[in-house]
């Protein structure tokens, strides 16, 4: 697989010029997918541009993970938050941290963040845009 203009590290205005990303786990670096005939490992290591929602009624830009039934990833504040069913313990301090970052929240524990309903927002021919729900449990 040839992939060209490899990032170490994603910012949203990278999923605003490129809504699609593939992370190469050897090489560890994310690469723009372009257009459908490019060659990936697997669905699973595609990170595709989202907005979030919580029950209380927050809403939040970043990316899901292959379909979003395992990991997702909020930008606020010009950094990174993550939560990763396989890691409830690293999530949860996570969430914690995001949700102390943002004091005008509506949501104030990490128990009422979840579950999050979620939509891709990709916009682009050929892709179809889906929505779902992500919850640690």
């Amino acid at each position: 697989m040839i992939m060209k203009n490899g990032m170490s590290e994603l910012s949203m205005l990278d999923f605003d010029r490129n809504p699609v990303w593939y992370y190469d786990q050897n090489q560890e670096v994310f690469f723009p997918i372009e257009s459908l005939h490019e060659l990936i490992e697997s669905v699973d290591e595609l990170h595709f541009r989202a907005e979030f929602v919580t029950p209380t009624g927050d809403i939040f830009e970043g990316s899901v993970t292959g379909m979003g039934d395992t990991a997702i990833s909020i930008f606020k504040n010009d950094r990174w938050y993550a939560a990763n069913k396989l890691w409830p313990d690293v999530s949860t301090d996570q969430i914690n941290a995001l949700i102390l970052d943002c004091s005008n929240l509506l949501v104030r524990s990490v128990k009422d963040f979840f579950p999050l309903e979620f939509s891709t927002k990709i916009c682009r021919d050929p892709y179809i845009d889906w929505h779902g729900k992500f919850d640690l449990s």
